[in-house]
């Protein structure tokens, strides 16, 4: 059976309070708490990993916000939020940074992000909402350097994901060791995992969405299409930005269905 994954963080904080103009990371500082108790209701509806609040833990992304000078900060609690919800294994994720920005430069924070996020006692490391195939494999080196586990995880729809053959070669030559789809429905992530011939389903991760924030899905229609997901043998799934505790148990049960 596969291995579930958490939820999204992003909007179940903004669910709780958290403005939809300000980042995630700001309440790993101000309300660690309530980072904490996300994470922990994933954990209790069943997933075995648990990523990190830190896609946009990079000092360029975080400066508008006032944050920069935080990010070792924001990177570590983040570990240990997740390590404090019970969660079996944390992967840290190292977030997009723009696509016009330098490759070398992307590599450079990229590093410092997965080193940052290692030393911290993360298990893995997630490169997720690859969007261009440059910016992605830069990440992926950067990360890379910490011998961890890597994700890299496109979504469908973007330049990443226009040749999906080529996109695995370049990220998994990088040093990615599992490729995946991220923050698109499951119908979309579906197809771009189906078309990456040849990559062994294990070494497949997907995080669906859970449709738009004006046009949401209910848990078990989200949960009916993950789970088509999880018949191709996809080794690692669970949900992206919408997706919450009800879903991933909704998900939790029908795998559990598909094993009897």
């Amino acid at each position: 059976m596969a291995i579930l994954l958490d939820g999204g963080v992003g909007t179940a904080l903004i669910a709780r309070g958290l403005k939809e103009t300000d980042v995630p990371e700001r309440w790993l500082l101000d309300r660690l708490d309530e980072v904490v108790a996300v994470h922990r209701s994933h954990v209790r509806a069943g997933a075995e990993v648990v990523l990190t609040c830190t896609l946009n833990a990079h000092p360029p992304l975080l400066r508008p916000h006032g944050l920069h000078s935080f990010s070792g900060e924001i990177r570590r609690m983040a570990v240990h939020a997740a390590r404090s919800a019970g969660a079996p294994r944390v992967y840290g994720v190292v977030g997009p940074l723009p696509p016009r920005m330098d490759p070398r430069q992307v590599e450079a924070f990229a590093e410092a992000a997965a080193a940052d996020l290692a030393q911290a006692g993360a298990d893995g490391l997630c490169l997720e909402t690859i969007t261009t195939l440059e910016e992605g494999v830069a990440r992926v080196r950067g990360a890379a350097l910490t011998g961890l586990p890597l994700v890299a995880s496109m979504v469908p729809g973007t330049p990443a994901a226009d040749d999906p053959m080529k996109a695995c070669r370049e990220l998994m030559g990088a040093g990615a060791t599992l490729i995946g789809a991220n923050c698109a429905p499951p119908a979309e992530c579906m197809a771009l995992l189906g078309s990456m011939a040849g990559l062994d389903p294990s070494a497949r991760w997907a995080k669906p969405s859970a449709g738009t924030p004006r046009h949401p899905v209910s848990p078990q229609a989200w949960a009916d299409g993950a789970l088509r997901i999880a018949r191709m043998g996809v080794g690692w799934i669970g949900g992206c930005c919408g997706v919450d505790a009800a879903m991933l148990a909704a998900l939790k049960r029908g795998m559990g269905a598909l094993m009897t």
